[in-house]
C-alpha cells in the first residue's frame, strides 16, 4: 500500500478507518470499524518506512503475543494480528475516553480515594502480567486507557511493545532491545534501570509508585531534562504528600516503600501493593480513619477485592486510626476543631460547620462520657490486635504470636510427634551486591508448631528472609537453614540443616549520552562531537578499575584522550562520570571494557 490509510479508507478488506488516535515510535493507532462484526476497534499499524522495520515488526509481533497470553480484566484485549501488503497490524478493544495522561492534563488529579481505587485496578492488571512472566517496563499514565462508566473510571493497562517475557525456568528473559540501549520513560523508570540493570517485577513496582504520585498530584515525581530526572530517581528523596492528614500519612508510607531506591526493600509484588491500597480504601469507607471531605471530583470505579493475597491490616494501623478518632473534636462548639479538606492534591483547613439548632420539641442528643468512650475504644483495639497479631502478611501463623491457650484447651502436641521436622524450602534471589534468601517452613499437621531458623556464620536465628551482603556484584553468598519444632513448655527439636547459595547481580558498565555538545581540535580542524557519561555499578568500594572504549573492529582505542581512564569507585559501588567519552563520528558500534565487564553499545551523535 502507498502511505498510510486515512479516514474513510478500508484496510485489510475488513476495517474502515474512522480517525487517527495517535502515533509513536513503532506505529500509528486508528479508530476503525470492523465491518464484519459491526463494532468499533483500535487498529495499530507498524510504520512501513522504518529504518529498522524488521526489528520493529518483531517487537510488534511480540506485543501481540503478550496481549494474547495475559488474561486480565484490566488489560486491553486483542482481537486479531496479521499482515497486509507491506504493513503489520493488530486489532484491540477501543477505549474512546482516552488515556490517563490526557485525562490528568484536562481534568487535574483525582481525589484520594479515587486515586487509590484506580491504581488498585492497575495493580491487578500488572499482577496478572507478572503471573505469566511478563514485565511491562513502561508503566506510565499514557499507557493506561480509561473507560468512563457511571460508577467511575475503569483503567486498562496497554502498550506492551517493550515488554519482556520470562522463560519460567529461571533462565534470562528474552528481549528484542539492543544491548546497551535504555528503553522506557525516564520520568517513571526505576533507579536500577538507569544503571542498565535487567528489568524485573521490582522495576514495574517502582513505576507504579510513580503512577500513584502522578494520579494524586497530576505530575510525575521528578521533572526536568532526561538527565535531571535520571539523577533525581537515583539520588533525590522519595516525594511525600506531607500534609499531616491521617490518610495522606498512610499514602506516604505506601509511596516510601514502592519508591524505595533499593529494589530489595520495595513492596514485594503488585498484589501486595494492591492489598495495601485496598486496606486504606476499606478504612476510609468504614471510617476507621477520618476520610477527606468530598470534593465533587472524578471518581474511580470500585476495584474488586476477591483475591486471597490481600494483606490483613496491622493492629498498629487500626490502633492509630482509632486513637485519631478518639482525639477528634467531640463538639461543634469547640473553637479548636477543624476539618481537613483534600482537593486535587492540595490540603487546606476550613472552619467546622455550625452546630444545627435542634427543632422545638425534638429530643436532645445525648453523648457518652469521654472516659466510657475511651474504654470502649481500648477494648476494641485490644480485640482487633489479638486477632490481627495471630497472623502476619499473607495469613500464615507467626511463631510465638499465638495467644496462650486457656486451661480448657487441649495440650500441645508432644515432641514425640515432632522429632526431625522436614527441611525448609529456601530460595535465593540476586540483589545489588547482595543475595536475598527467603525461607518457607514445610507443610505440617495443623497442631504442630514450627519455625525456620537461618545461620549465616554468626549463629542460628529465626528469619523468613535474610540478605547476605557481598563485596561486589557477581560474588557468591550462602546460608544454612533448618526447621525447629517446639511446644509451649519450651522444648524444641531442630531438623537437619540445608545449605543454599546464590550470586549477587553482576557488575554493570554503560555509556550514557548526556546533554551538551562538544568540539575537538585535531590536525588544525575543529570537529563537532557528543559527550557520553560512564555509569558503573556493583563494583567494590574504593576500587580503581580502568575503563577502555574502542570502536568495534578497531585494534586501537578511539582517537580522543577520553577513551581510557582509571576510575575510582565511590561508596556503594556506584560511580557516574558525566563527561567521560566523546564521539566524533556520526554513528557506530563501540565496545566498553571495565575490569573485564564488557558491553557493546550503539552510539550516535
Amino acid at each position: 500500500m502507498a502511505g498510510f490509510p486515512k479516514a474513510g479508507d478500508e484496510y485489510g478488506g475488513r476495517y474502515r478507518i474512522v480517525r487517527e488516535l495517535g502515533h509513536g515510535g513503532m506505529g500509528i493507532v486508528y479508530e476503525a470499524v470492523d465491518r464484519i462484526l459491526n463494532r468499533s476497534v483500535a487498529l495499530k499499524i507498524v510504520l512501513p518506512s522504518l529504518p529498522d522495520r524488521d526489528d520493529f515488526q518483531a517487537r510488534f509481533a511480540r506485543e501481540a503475543a503478550v496481549l494474547a497470553k495475559i488474561k486480565s480484566r484490566n488489560i486491553v484485549g486483542i482481537y486479531e494480528y496479521g499482515e497486509h501488503e507491506d504493513t503489520v497490524f493488530f486489532v484491540t478493544e477501543l477505549f474512546p475516553d482516552g488515556d490517563l495522561q490526557t485525562w490528568l492534563v484536562k481534568n487535574g488529579p483525582l481525589d484520594r480515594r479515587a486515586s487509590l481505587a484506580l491504581l488498585a485496578q492497575v495493580c491487578e492488571a500488572l499482577a496478572d502480567a507478572h503471573a505469566v512472566g511478563v514485565i511491562h517496563r513502561d508503566v506510565k499514565p499514557g499507557n493506561v486507557l480509561l473507560w468512563s462508566r457511571p460508577e467511575g473510571l475503569i483503567p486498562y493497562l496497554c502498550d506492551f511493545g517493550i515488554a519482556i517475557e520470562g522463560t519460567g525456568d529461571g533462565s534470562p528473559r528474552a528481549s528484542l532491545t539492543r544491548t546497551g540501549t535504555l528503553v522506557g520513560s525516564p520520568a517513571y523508570m526505576a533507579p536500577e534501570r538507569h544503571f542498565g540493570h535487567a528489568a524485573d517485577e521490582r522495576g514495574d513496582i517502582y513505576s507504579m509508585g510513580c503512577l500513584l504520585w502522578s494520579i494524586l498530584t497530576g505530575d510525575a515525581p521528578y521533572s526536568g531534562t532526561d538527565f535531571q530526572m535520571m539523577n533525581a530517581h537515583i539520588n533525590a528523596p522519595v516525594p511525600r504528600l506531607g500534609t499531616g492528614h491521617v490518610v495522606d500519612d498512610r499514602i506516604d508510607q505506601v509511596l516510601a516503600q514502592a519508591l524505595n531506591k533499593d529494589p530489595e526493600l520495595r513492596t514485594p509484588s503488585a498484589g501486595a501493593l494492591r492489598a495495601e491500597l485496598l486496606a486504606i480504601i476499606r478504612d476510609i469507607d468504614s471510617q476507621a480513619v477520618p476520610a477527606p471531605l468530598p470534593t465533587g471530583g472524578v471518581t474511580a470505579a470500585e476495584p474488586f477485592d476477591n483475591r486471597s493475597d490481600a494483606k490483613t491490616r496491622t493492629s498498629n494501623q487500626l490502633a492509630g486510626a482509632a486513637a485519631a478518632r478518639a482525639a477528634a473534636p467531640q463538639s461543634a462548639h469547640d473553637s479548636s476543631a477543624h476539618h481537613t479538606v483534600i482537593r486535587s492534591g492540595a490540603v487546606g483547613r476550613t472552619p467546622p460547620p455550625s452546630a444545627p439548632t435542634p427543632a422545638k420539641g425534638s429530643p436532645s442528643r445525648r453523648w457518652l462520657p469521654a472516659a466510657l468512650v475511651a474504654a470502649l475504644v481500648a477494648v476494641a483495639i485490644g480485640t482487633t490486635a489479638f486477632l490481627v497479631n495471630a497472623y502476619q502478611g499473607d495469613g500464615e501463623p507467626v511463631a510465638g504470636d499465638s495467644p496462650t491457650p486457656s486451661v480448657s484447651e487441649s495440650p500441645s502436641t508432644s515432641l514425640a510427634a515432632l522429632v526431625t521436622p522436614g527441611a525448609p524450602k529456601v530460595t535465593a534471589r540476586p540483589g545489588y551486591r547482595s543475595v536475598v534468601f527467603r525461607t518457607l517452613a514445610p507443610r505440617s499437621p495443623e497442631d504442630v508448631r514450627q519455625r525456620v531458623e537461618v545461620n549465616a556464620g554468626n549463629g542460628w536465628r529465626e528469619a523468613r528472609r535474610m540478605t547476605i551482603t557481598t563485596e561486589q556484584g557477581g560474588d557468591r553468598g550462602c546460608i544454612q537453614a533448618r526447621t525447629v519444632a517446639y511446644d509451649d513448655t519450651g522444648r524444641e527439636e531442630p531438623g537437619d540443616p540445608v545449605r543454599s547459595c546464590g550470586r549477587a547481580q553482576p557488575r554493570t558498565a554503560a555509556l550514557v549520552r548526556v546533554p551538551g555538545a562538544c568540539s575537538d581540535f585535531q590536525n588544525g580542524i575543529t570537529y563537532p562531537c557528543q559527550w557520553y557519561g560512564l555509569r558503573l555499578a556493583g563494583f567494590s568500594d574504593g576500587a580503581t578499575p580502568t575503563a577502555l572504549v574502542r570502536q568495534e573492529g578497531a585494534t586501537q582505542p578511539c582517537t580522543t584522550a577520553s577513551c581510557e581512564r582509571r576510575v575510582t569507585i565511590s561508596d556503594g559501588g556506584r560511580t557516574f562520570l558525566p563527561h567521560y567519552f566523546k564521539i566524533l563520528t556520526d554513528s557506530g558500534f563501540y565496545v566498553l571494557d571495565v575490569d573485564g565487564v564488557t558491553s557493546r553499545v550503539h552510539l550516535y551523535r
